[in-house]
This record gives structure tokens, C-alpha cells and sequence, in this order.
């Protein structure tokens, strides 16, 4: 005895050893079923101490209903040996010591010592595993259920109902992300256990909520919100009054993503009693989230393939060439109109056509070899071919295959189309011919090259005596035209002498006639008449001294001008007409680029624009807008008035002495000097204008 005790605490310590730091529950019970051992774990799992279990009942860990089974199943194992169970692992039902059932896995032992029996169990707690069960249950209901659903409400409907049935939450709802206006707004589905939860979704329908806004657009953050007091003073739910009214406290949220993790709509679900976060059913929602964004981008996607089909149908019935479908076998599904107008068929008599009565045996025989090896490499293909028309000719035909697939990848056959190319045919054979008497008529032509040439060396010759003549007489028309400058200029400039003393001379025959006791009225009418003449041509030969000057005048002073400053200067100097006419001048120059120009030309031209625009007006106010932006590679100065404006169709507005209202004094040189300012410096003007509304004139300033 001695020798064997030290081995038996030997085993019983590396029993112990064993048992007490084990994962799984163990018990150890005699053949009454009374309870001898139990480990660390067993004593968790059940809840009791270790001095409230050992010496009780194996009944105490079992449901009322097992009890007597069990102990006529030990009562049987010790009298025959037999068990049905002894050396297996099955599950089982257990209860806790707080009285509520849990799912139990159990391997039983049996053994004897000193003629008695002995059992042990190794129990593990499969609770867990029956949530996970329960989860991929209810997984594959819903999504059973949401891929039959239509669209995506419908499969967001079924999935709030199942999910609060099955979870026992009272309410669930869902949000959508309006991406137009960039806010959450209320989808038209929820679910509710009882009525008293109305109005809570009648106040859900009207409002919206910015992304990360209250706990509804946190999730849009792409993040799952559990909130197990939506009701109390520091929570972020924006309908916390209202679900208080009708008695809602935890709630939910669960985004559904697409697969670019783009967060398009959620889900919301609310309980009535206040409770901490089921990760389980947390989990489970979550999946089914993953599964609707799947879902719905896959509704998407297929809803945008049918309007494509659907409008690529509509345009491919009336598509001028012949068009038609095959289904993954090859069989015909489908002819446009153009074809069936070929055929003189209608579709149905079409699909079942027998084409080897329709096509020549040779080109039939070419087609199905063609269209069998494409076929068997999902291939495109293309073919001419004779097919039989309407009217029993035959009619050369390209035909041009595709294979297609749906959104699945998977092959659904070939979609064509087919061109009528008999005239086509005809129309190369006659050009063949034609490059045959081309070819004939080249050679004919190569023959009087050598002619061709010696008659062109004495084109040449002649063009060449042309040229000299012509350039004489360019010479000639430069130095007349100089002469012409010299003349404008020393006339206009010999002119204003004798015109200075005519106009000194009326003043003082005014001053005369002024006199009250001066009683020639016809002599007072004519002076007025001379004062007038001459004033027309004073304003004349000031236009003919401008003019002289833009033809002599070297571009010197071309430098970045202040435009704002040139257009005070200008309104100055009109300020007598101005006034007088009450014109309203509004600037808009904030836009302006820098325009290199010639100071005293920028100044003319601003100057001519803005006092034909004061004196063409119409009865109403004189409106003049001045602006000023920059086009491509241009300065654009735009003046606009709401004058008596110009008939454009009948008008030549540039022309030297072209006037257009002839009630209005003026000589006819403004637009004619702006012109030439505009196009010496490489720009452009334009002009829109509209008879009793007013011009525009638009000046376009070329930019280095």
C-alpha cells in the first residue's frame, strides 16, 4: 500500500491538474446520479458554489421533462450494461441555476470501480453556436426573400418585418440618401408590432437629416450606431420627444453600403424597453445590410440594362439596316422592321423560316460553317452572302455578328446587324471597269506630258512678264495714293484759313443782324443757313484730317492703357451732349484685361462709339452700357445703347461717308475711323442692332 500511495496523488493532482484549468464543463457522478466532482468551468456555467452542488443530484442540471428519463436510463445502463449513449456526444438541454434553459453538447463515460458504477460528462455550452445557427437561418430567409422582391422597397420592407418578428423588436424603418440634394430622407417602408407606433413614423415621413447628423445620419457615416436610451436628456436622436409619446427607448442603426463602401440608405429599429447591445443580432443585421446593398446595386444595375434595352430596342425597330438577335442555341429571337419589310414577313413566320430555302446552297453552307465556329469561341463573325427579298431577288447581304452577354457574364447569344450591299457590289464592278479606262486614260494623258510641259514653261514666261507689269503698276497706284494722303491733308489743312475768316465774318454779320432795329429777316435766315454750312464743313474736314492722320500716322505709343481713365476723359469732353440729351452711362470694367493699344486711337474709338450712341437715341432716355471682358484671345470693349438702331440687312456700315439717319447731323466718319484704327492693329468690330431697340458694338482688341 505504501508503495502504491504516492502514485494514486500522483494521479489524482494530474487529474486535477487537468480538469480544473479545462475549457469545457466536467462533472463526475455515482450510480445514483449524485454529483462527486465538478470543475472551475462546470461551476461557471451552471452558477452554483462548489458546496451548493457537490453531494445533489445530476437531476439539478437538467429541465423538469428530462429528469426521470435520465434516471431510468443510469437504472438501465447498471443492470444490463447496454446504453444507447454511453461513449457519444449528443445534444441536450440544460438548466442554469437561475432557472432559464440553455443548449448543452454532452459526451458521456462510464466505468467501474470496486464494483460500483461511475460517470463522467464533458459538457460545452452551445448557445453560441445556436445563435450562429439561428443567424444563418434567418439569413437565408431573407435573402430568399429580397432576391424574388421587384425592387429595392419592396426587399427593404420584407427585411425590417422579418428581422423585428424575428427579434421581437417592435419598429423598423429606413432612410435613403437623396444624392441630388445631398440630404437623408424618410423611404416610404417600415414596420410597426401595434398602432400606438403611428404617429412616430408619421413624424419620421417629413423629416431629413444632414450626413452625421443626430444618431439617423451617423450611420450614414458608415458606422453601426446601437443607442440603448434614445429618449434620455443627453441623446443625439432628433425624435426623442415623440418616440418618449409612444414608449420607444433602444434603437439600432445599420448602414447598407455599396461595394465602393458608398453608404446609400440604413436601417432603424427601436424596442420599447431600454437594453445594452445584442452583438448577435447586431451581427445579423448587419449581414442582411451587406446583402440589401448587393441587392439593390444589382437592381440598379439591371433596371438601367432594361431602359438601355428598352430604348436600344426602340431605336434599333426603325434603324435603317437589318437587325436581328439569336438566343445562346443560335435559334432567331428577333428581327427588327427593316428586316421583316425585307422579307415581307411578319415576325412570328419570320423566326420559323427555313433560311436554307432562302439563301443559295453554296453561300447557306458558307454561313453555317461560319456561324458554327464563332459559336463555339463566343467569337464575332461576318459574312456576305445572297439571301432571297420580298419580291424573290436575290439581294447581297453583309452580315456582321457580336456575341452578348446579361450581367451575370453568362453568354445569351449574338446580336447583328445586316446591310444590303447589291448596289454597293454593282457599284465596284463599274469602278473596276472605270479604273481599267482611268488606267487607259493615264497612259493617254502621260503621252502629252512632254506637251504640257512646254506649254507651262510658257505660261510661265508670260506669268512672269504679268507679274513685272503688275508690280509697275502697284508702284504707281502707291505713289498715287500717297499723293492722295498729301492732297486730303494740305486741303483740309489750306481749308480751315478761308473757313476761320467766313465763320468771323457771319459772327460779325450776326451781331449786325442781331440788332433789334435790324429788319431783314430773309438776310437773318440765310446767315443762319451759311453758319449751318459751314459748321457741316468744319466737322468735314476735321473727319478728312482724322482719316489723313490714321493713314500717315506711325504706332509709336502703343503701351497697357487705363480704359477706366480714357472713358472719364471721353465723358468730359461729350459732357455738353451728354447733359443735354440726360444719357444714363453705367460702367461695367471689373472683368477688363490689360489692353496694349495706342492711347489717342483707344481714345478715338471709345469717343465715336459713345457719341453715336448719345446721338442716334430714340424718344426714350439715352441708356448707354459700357463693358469691357476678356474672349480667347481678345480684349472686347462693348458699348450698348437703346437707340433708334440700324437695319443691318441693307447697310454698309463701314464705309467712308455712309450715314443712316439722315435727321440726325453727323458726316458719316466715325465707324468708318474706327474700322480702320481696329483692323490696322490686327483686331475686329462687330455690331447687333435691331431697328427701334438699339446697337451693339463690339470692339475687338487682338492680346500679345
Amino acid at each position: 500500500m505504501k508503495s502504491k500511495e504516492p502514485r494514486i496523488k500522483l494521479s489524482e493532482n494530474s487529474f486535477k491538474a487537468v480538469t480544473e484549468f479545462a475549457t469545457d464543463s466536467i462533472f463526475i457522478a455515482d450510480e445514483n446520479s449524485t454529483i462527486l466532482y465538478c470543475n472551475k468551468k462546470a461551476l461557471e456555467l451552471f452558477g452554483y458554489q462548489q458546496e451548493e452542488i457537490i453531494g445533489e443530484s445530476l437531476t439539478i442540471l437538467m429541465p423538469q421533462r428530462h429528469r426521470n428519463a435520465h434516471l431510468k436510463g443510469i437504472k438501465r445502463f447498471i443492470n444490463s450494461g447496454q446504453s444507447t449513449l454511453i461513449g457519444k456526444t449528443f445534444e441536450i438541454s440544460a438548466i442554469h441555476k437561475n432557472q432559464f434553459e440553455f443548449p448543452i453538447e454532452l459526451s458521456l463515460s462510464a466505468w467501474t470501480e470496486k464494483g460500483k458504477y461511475y460517470f463522467a460528462g464533458i459538457i460545452r455550452n452551445t448557445s453560441e453556436k445556436h445563435k450562429i445557427m439561428k443567424e444563418m437561418e434567418i439569413l437565408q430567409t431573407i435573402s430568399a426573400s429580397i432576391s424574388k422582391a421587384d425592387n429595392f422597397n419592396n426587399a427593404l420592407s420584407l427585411t425590417i418585418k422579418f428581422i423585428c418578428q424575428e427579434a421581437g423588436w417592435n419598429c423598423g424603418e429606413a432612410w435613403v440618401l437623396n444624392r441630388g440634394k445631398y440630404i437623408i430622407e424618410y423611404a416610404p417602408v417600415w414596420y410597426m408590432s401595434e398602432e400606438k407606433f403611428l404617429p412616430f413614423f408619421e413624424v419620421s415621413k417629413l423629416a431629413t437629416f444632414k450626413i452625421g447628423e443626430g444618431m439617423t445620419g451617423s450611420v450614414f457615416l458608415n458606422k453601426t450606431v446601437w443607442n440603448p436610451d434614445i429618449t434620455s436628456h443627453d441623446s443625439d436622436f432628433k425624435r426623442k420627444e415623440i418616440a418618449a409619446q409612444v414608449g420607444l427607448k433602444s434603437a439600432l442603426g445599420v448602414p447598407i453600403v455599396t461595394h465602393e463602401g458608398e453608404v446609400f440608405a440604413s436601417l432603424m429599429f427601436y424596442f420599447t424597453e431600454s437594453k445594452e447591445e445584442d452583438i448577435i443580432f447586431t451581427r445579423v443585421v448587419t449581414s442582411l445590410a451587406i446583402q440589401l446593398g448587393t441587392f439593390l446595386e444589382k437592381k440598379q444595375t439591371e433596371e438601367r440594362l432594361k431602359q438601355s434595352r428598352d430604348f436600344y430596342l426602340t431605336i434599333l425597330e426603325d434603324f435603317p439596316a437589318l437587325i436581328w438577335r439569336t438566343n445562346a442555341d443560335g435559334a432567331p429571337v428577333y428581327y427588327n422592321k427593316t428586316w421583316l419589310k425585307f422579307s415581307g414577313s411578319c415576325l412570328e413566320d419570320e423566326l420559323k423560316k427555313d433560311w436554307s430555302a432562302s439563301i443559295p446552297k453554296e453561300d447557306y453552307e458558307r454561313l453555317m460553317t461560319t456561324f458554327d465556329n464563332a459559336s463555339k469561341n463566343k467569337s464575332a463573325f461576318e459574312i456576305e452572302l445572297r439571301v432571297k427579298r420580298y419580291d424573290g431577288q436575290y439581294r447581297w447581304i453583309l452580315s456582321l455578328g457580336r456575341p452578348f452577354y446579361d450581367i451575370d457574364k453568362n453568354f445569351k447569344g449574338y446580336l447583328g446587324v445586316s446591310y444590303d450591299i447589291t448596289d454597293q457590289k454593282r457599284n465596284i464592278s463599274k469602278l473596276n471597269q472605270s479604273n481599267l479606262e482611268l488606267q487607259k486614260t493615264t497612259e493617254e494623258l502621260m503621252e502629252t506630258e512632254g506637251m504640257l510641259h512646254k506649254l507651262n514653261m510658257e505660261l510661265e514666261k508670260k506669268v512672269e512678264a504679268r507679274t513685272k507689269d503688275l508690280n509697275e503698276k502697284n508702284d504707281s497706284l502707291l505713289k498715287i495714293n500717297t499723293d492722295l494722303d498729301n492732297f486730303i491733308y494740305t486741303a483740309s489743312h489750306d481749308l480751315k484759313a478761308p473757313i476761320a475768316n467766313i465763320e468771323g465774318l457771319t459772327t460779325m454779320l450776326d451781331d449786325v443782324t442781331s440788332d433789334p432795329t435790324f429788319k431783314k429777316k430773309e438776310v437773318i435766315s440765310l446767315i443762319e443757313m451759311i453758319k449751318t454750312s459751314i459748321s457741316k464743313l468744319k466737322n468735314t474736314i476735321m473727319d478728312l484730317t482724322e482719316i489723313s492722320k490714321i493713314q500717315r500716322m506711325e504706332k509709336d505709343d502703343i503701351a497697357p492703357q487705363n480704359l477706366s481713365e480714357i472713358i472719364d476723359d471721353v465723358q468730359i469732353l461729350l459732357f455738353d451732349q451728354i447733359k443735354k440729351n440726360n444719357a444714363e452711362i453705367s460702367l461695367n470694367l471689373e472683368n477688363c484685361p490689360t489692353i496694349e493699344f495706342s492711347k489717342k486711337d483707344l481714345r478715338s474709338i471709345v469717343m465715336n462709339l459713345l457719341s453715336n450712341a448719345i446721338k442716334y437715341r430714340s424718344e426714350r432716355t439715352p441708356e448707354v452700357s459700357i463693358k469691357c471682358y476678356k474672349q480667347d484671345n481678345y480684349a472686347i470693349l462693348s458699348v450698348s445703347d437703346n437707340g433708334i438702331g440700324i437695319d443691318l440687312k441693307h447697310t454698309k456700315l463701314f464705309k467712308m461717308f455712309k450715314r443712316f439717319n439722315t435727321e440726325t447731323e453727323g458726316t458719316g466718319i466715325g465707324l468708318y475711323i474706327i474700322k480702320r484704327i481696329i483692323d490696322d492693329a490686327g483686331g475686329k468690330i462687330e455690331v447687333e442692332s435691331e431697328k427701334g431697340k438699339g446697337s451693339t458694338f463690339s470692339v475687338y482688341f487682338k492680346q500679345q
